[in-house]
């Protein structure tokens, strides 16, 4: 507290912090009596009655999810069942099913709700209180455990229709291809809830070997072209951006490319880079957003499915723009080739 004061107050002299005695919440006598108590209880394995046969919990399985925790000058002892479930998956797993949660279906502009599965589990806290009574066949019930996502969830998301849909095109066969195909496989399937705000940086994650990205050409405006791991997702990046603007979307955020790139609409595509640049949208509907994703060998395609609401997005034209690209064609070309 004093170095705290000192510190908010500027005070640049040596702080003197005064040192006295530190009694233990509990003494030598409440630390035997526990030990004695903990003894007692492993001093023979435990049996637990699971659906009718028995499952064994030796004393050293037991004793590495024991706990004692200091309350009122005594200890008491306990036991981390979460712990204790760990120790015993192998010989649980027969009893036990894992939860399935919901999920979507699509198919061109069909959508469909698979519906949730509930699980079975071995309700291990309830037993813990007659194991820590010292008794040596306990009743362990088996209950139901409820998928973090089940059906009601995606049926209140309001997922109907197909949205918006949006293909960009590229040469087949180069680095950069790769990237584009491991951050749809990425992305592919997420579902932003309304008045949720997607992060594409956020769903592909870093950009790395590890995680299955390749070096390929990006471009920064000090550095133009240069290999860099994931070089490529921009243009994943662009086709996502299109179909949150003919889904009616709120664009959050977005980066334009810093150099002109044919193959683009003019005003409509964004760049991206971990962690700085990212693109984001807002859901501000009353339905959620399934995002999608296939490729070919030379296209990429973003496709969200959702509730349009009424909305009807339209993009006019051509649009007709002098662009002057004296001097900038060998970089426009090399652009379509890596941007």
């Amino acid at each position: 507290a004093r170095i705290e004061r000192a510190l908010r107050e500027g005070d640049r002299q040596p702080v003197r912090v005064p040192v006295g005695p530190s009694h233990p919440s509990v003494g030598e006598a409440a630390m035997r009596d526990a030990a004695a108590r903990a003894r007692g209880i492993l001093a023979a394995p435990v049996d637990l009655l699971v659906n009718g046969s028995s499952v064994t919990i030796s004393p050293d399985q037991l004793g590495s999810t024991m706990t004692a925790t200091p309350k009122g000058g005594a200890l008491e002892l306990g036991i981390d069942p979460a712990k204790l479930h760990d120790v015993l998956t192998p010989s649980l797993a027969g009893f036990e099913a894992a939860p399935v949660d919901a999920r979507f279906t699509w198919s061109g502009p069909i959508v469909m709700i698979v519906p949730s599965t509930a699980g079975r589990v071995v309700d291990l806290a309830a037993a813990t209180p007659a194991i820590l009574a010292g008794q040596r066949q306990v009743p362990a019930p088996v209950v139901e455990q409820q998928p973090a996502r089940n059906t009601d969830w995606a049926q209140r998301l309001n997922i109907t229709e197909m949205v918006s849909t949006f293909t960009t095109n590229h040469a087949a066969g180069q680095p950069r291809v790769a990237n584009i195909h491991r951050a749809c496989d990425l992305v592919n399937g997420t579902v932003v809830e309304p008045g949720q705000t997607f992060s594409l940086n956020d769903a592909i994650g870093p950009r790395s070997p590890e995680r299955g990205f390749v070096e390929a050409p990006a471009f920064a405006t000090d550095e133009g072209f240069f290999e860099a791991f994931g070089g490529g997702v921009s243009q994943f990046s662009t086709t996502v951006f299109n179909a949150t603007f003919f889904g009616g979307y709120k664009d959050v955020k977005h980066t334009p490319h810093s150099i002109y790139i044919s193959r683009y609409p003019l005003g409509r595509e964004a760049t991206l880079d971990y962690p700085g640049i990212d693109n984001q949208f807002e859901v501000d509907s009353g339905a959620g957003v399934l995002v999608t994703c296939s490729y070919t060998e030379s296209s990429i395609t973003v496709t969200y499915y959702g509730n349009k609401e009424g909305k009807v997005v339209e993009a006019e034209g051509p649009v007709d723009v002098d662009v002057d690209l004296a001097g900038e064609d060998r970089r426009n070309e090399i652009g379509d080739q890596r941007g």
